[in-house]
């Protein structure tokens, strides 16, 4: 009888040991692969996209799993133009971490694009030519990141090839520091030199293959798993919408969805309730029946719901999230040297503001005992009230944007024509301020 019970018991603690094993093994396996987006940023023609290529191929090559260098820039505008103009997403895996790679638009006229894309990472790599410094979009980007609230970054400074004076590579790389630190980043963010284009060639010199690799030991050492909020309501951003589809792509930022759940659209819509119901969930293009925080997901949505959804908007678990319109906040404006304006603003001046997706027009009313807000100073107590309710919480940062009017260059013939005749090309968005919402009011 005794010796009956003594194996049950033991059969029974092997039952339980096993299921414990098995337990263990599936976190750490969700723990080793999770998935640590990484945007990679900088000034157009420094090299962002191409260093994408190299850590892709260099990856391929030690017979690591990723996806296709074809998958980059692979729309039709993209390949007229030559640049990057939407988010490309590619997947690297290397030594048990999945890195999801954004290479982020870098050129100023899709700056909306780029600030959709920051609104995903958790972590940055700034790509700096060795041969050109820090420009005027690196300076615009490092500050969307910063508003986004991005703290890991590494930098890599590339084309280090063409610069055969190592002191002009050090006068860069202090360049940058002085930048990052302007910025809030730590005085001892990793700056690796090294040559994208050779290393996808697979050159084996210093600043070949070997600058690669050691831009990804820095990544494992400097990017830290990111932390889901898996139990707490479903929140999804909206980043773009296809109308025609029905389908709806943006970043679970909290709890879980699945097919059949019920959704309401918050933000960017009058006092209205909308909800839509979620008939299918992809995940890089394969149907799943649930999606967690930190997946980026395409959502077919019912016929119904789909016109009232816009990019900025938030699909929640019904009754968990509001939307405002008016706040208090601390403004930062940046001076004419750091790219921002050279004028004051008064009560009454408006300016696009960006919160993550979200891009809306918002008017300022400065505190009664300040007559104008000059660049370089920062101030308390502001308030901001929006054309359009948005979902925003006490904390949250946001950026400033005005526009910067470039002017075309007169060709030969129209020299004699139009002498004293200021041309306008167009206007780029550049970053003039950012601010912290400090108090919600409406």
């Amino acid at each position: 009888m005794i010796n009956r019970i003594n194996q049950s018991f033991i059969q029974r603690l092997r039952y339980a040991l096993c299921a414990l094993c098995i337990g263990t093994l599936i976190v750490v396996a969700n723990t080793m692969y999770a998935n640590t987006k990484v945007g990679i940023i900088g000034h157009p023609d420094h090299g962002s996209g191409t260093l994408a290529v190299a850590l892709l191929a260099i990856t391929q090559e030690a017979g690591e799993r990723g996806t296709s260098v074809d998958d980059m820039d692979n729309a039709k505008e993209e390949q007229e133009r030559g640049i990057t103009i939407y988010n490309n997403y590619i997947s690297v895996e290397h030594k048990n971490r999945d890195f999801a790679l954004i290479d982020v638009p870098g050129d100023a006229d899709f700056t909306k694009n780029a600030a959709t894309g920051m609104a995903q990472m958790d972590a940055a790599i700034l790509v700096v030519s060795a041969t050109d410094g820090p420009m005027s979009q690196t300076i615009n980007q490092l500050r969307l990141a910063k508003t986004i609230g991005i703290k890991h970054i590494i930098v890599f400074l590339n084309k280090a090839d063409l610069v055969e004076d190592t002191e002009l590579i050090e006068l860069v790389e202090q360049e940058v520091r002085e930048l990052l630190s302007q910025h809030g980043f730590p005085d001892n963010t990793p700056v690796i030199r090294g040559s994208a284009l050779l290393a996808s060639n697979g050159d084996t010199s210093v600043v070949g293959v070997p600058s690669v690799n050691k831009l990804l030991a820095a990544m494992h050492k400097n990017f830290p798993l990111p932390k889901r909020d898996t139990q707490s309501d479903f929140m999804l951003q909206v980043n773009h919408v296809f109308t025609d589809k029905r389908v709806v792509v943006g970043q679970v930022e909290r709890g879980t969805v699945k097919k059949g759940d019920k959704v309401e659209i918050v933000g960017l819509s009058g006092t209205d309730k909308h909800f839509v119901t979620v008939d299918n969930i992809q995940i890089n293009e394969k149907d799943v029946n649930t999606a967690q925080a930190g997946d980026r997901i395409g959502l077919l949505i019912n016929d119904d719901g789909i016109n009232h959804i816009e990019r900025g908007q938030m699909l929640a678990e019904p009754d968990t999230v509001t939307a405002h319109t008016k706040f208090k906040a601390r403004i930062e404006l940046y001076t004419k040297e750091e790219g921002g304006r050279n004028t004051p603003i008064f009560t009454g001046h408006r300016h696009h503001l960006f919160f993550t997706t979200t891009d809306i027009t918002g008017e300022i009313t400065l505190p009664d005992d300040l007559e104008f807000l000059s660049p370089g100073e920062e101030h308390a107590g502001i308030t901001v009230e929006l054309l359009q309710p948005t979902v925003i919480t006490k904390g949250n940062s946001f950026s400033i944007m005005a526009g910067i009017v470039m002017k075309d260059e007169e060709d030969e013939e129209d020299k004699d024509k139009d002498k004293d005749k200021d041309k306008i090309k167009h206007t780029i968005p550049s970053v003039i301020g950012i601010g912290t919402i400090t108090e919600i009011l409406e």
